[in-house]
């Protein structure tokens, strides 16, 4: 599926906060979690530092017939570890474990636009997958075997500070205008996405009031798609991650007013 970049809202000053491309992969079968340093050594020089981060639980989007929950079974302390790289200046950070790779990008400057857009971080994510695959091959396996794919867009829309009270749909479209000024506000939907007519994952829209990481009162919408891949390989996860993309960016517009995108500065 080709996407029509040219249909794609711009802003000049988005309240995006983070960006985030993953993949979920089967575990390679001769991976070992002594082999985690060395895999950091395919990043090291663009993400110099490292952290131990508690792991993250398999998610699959799954239909039909109720599912009981997936349970995670661990056999001894510090298994299954993730791991965070990061950039010297903190603004992009690789998370990996044995069955996934994320790719990060999080505004550090408050008072600055400075995203370097989606087409610069799915290069940079390409690459990564890449040089694993090759890794993982080095070791034996075949490749990559993609079991799911994520991506997420993370909003923050700056409120009044001092007040106690404020009108979600100056920012929300999903709301009436008649809407009663709230104190706090939290709101969540999820929508099934299908492919020649099946089910084979999911867009989440979340909204809730709270504190950025400078204690800022704001208002959070954050958009996530996730799911499985037309094709189990890596270029079929990077086709799902751009096709998204475009649905998350489509969905941002829905969601939002035209006065909110207006303080944002649109200029598409």
């Amino acid at each position: 599926m080709s996407v029509d970049t040219d249909g794609l809202p711009e802003f000049e000053n988005p309240p995006l906060n983070e960006v985030v491309l993953g993949v979920q992969f089967q575990s390679p079968s001769n991976f070992q979690e002594i082999r985690a340093y060395e895999v950091w050594r395919l990043y090291a020089d663009r993400f110099p530092n490292l952290t131990e981060q508690p792991p993250m639980l398999p998610q699959f989007e799954t239909f039909g017939a109720f599912q009981p929950p997936q349970i995670a079974f661990s056999f001894g302390p510090g298994l299954q570890r993730r791991y965070w790289f990061e950039s010297a200046a903190g603004d992009e950070l690789i998370q990996f474990q044995h069955d996934r790779l994320f790719h990060n990008w999080r505004k550090r400057h408050p008072e600055r636009a400075n995203y370097p857009r989606f087409e610069y971080i799915i290069a940079e994510f390409e690459r990564e997958l890449l040089e694993l695959e090759r890794y993982v091959q080095g070791l034996g396996n075949e490749r990559l075997v993609v079991t799911q794919c994520e991506v997420a867009y993370f909003n923050s829309i700056l409120l009044e500070p001092g007040s106690d009270q404020f009108a979600p749909q100056q920012w929300f479209a999903f709301l009436s205008p008649e809407h009663s000024p709230v104190e706090s506000f939290s709101s969540a939907a999820g929508q099934v996405l299908r492919r020649e007519g099946e089910p084979y994952g999911r867009l989440f829209r979340e909204s809730a009031t709270g504190f950025d990481g400078y204690r800022r009162p704001a208002v959070f919408l954050n958009l996530t798609a996730r799911g499985l891949p037309a094709t189990n390989d890596v270029p079929g996860a990077l086709d799902f991650l751009n096709q998204h993309r475009y649905i998350i960016s489509q969905e941002f517009i829905r969601a939002t007013t035209p006065a909110a995108q207006q303080l944002w500065k649109r200029t598409r």
